[in-house]
């Protein structure tokens, strides 16, 4: 099945994002999604695709949001340099809280799709790797998550390659 490799391509291109930049992840995920949309109907079950989907838009969504804070807050810094006092860290917790809030609603959704496929697949490595990514982003903030989220993309790379043998 061609679209599974796609996934496998997409995983891996997440992973390279934390070297060559978030963007990357962007292109990353939009092959995986079109890789869940193969799997739900393969699947007759569409909660997987959509699940993914939610969190791709909260990831996006929650990046544009916190960039446009972050933007006027550099623009209103850069139009009067005194200003660096509370309105900026209070630009700055906006920013922060708009993050990690889209990223921990996202890897619940991203959870919520690899259970989902875990079943169909009886693959429970995809439980895993939904389990890793929520509970990453929910540690975060502490530093912690953002290697369990590293492992759950290796973990992710190596299911798509075992799952085209599964697949009729």
């Amino acid at each position: 099945m061609k679209k599974i490799n796609f996934g496998n391509l997409g995983a891996f291109i997440n992973l390279l994002s934390y070297v060559f930049g978030g963007a990357l992840s962007i292109i990353g995920s939009s092959m995986i999604l079109i890789t869940l949309k193969k799997l739900s109907e393969e699947y007759n079950d569409e909660s997987i695709f959509k699940n993914y989907l939610y969190a791709y838009i909260l990831f996006v969504s929650g990046i544009v949001l916190s960039l446009f804070v972050f933007g006027s807050s550099t623009m209103k810094y850069l139009s009067n340099p005194q200003l660096l006092t509370v309105d900026t860290a209070i630009y700055l917790l906006i920013f922060g809280v708009i993050i990690y809030f889209s990223i921990v609603a996202g890897a619940y959704f991203i959870k919520k799709a690899y259970e989902n496929l875990s079943e169909y697949t009886n693959m429970k490595v995809f439980n895993k790797i939904g389990k890793l990514y929520f509970y990453g982003a929910l540690l975060s903030i502490v530093g912690i998550g953002m290697i369990m989220v590293f492992i759950a993309q290796f973990l992710e790379i190596k299911a798509y390659s075992d799952i085209s043998s599964r697949i009729k």
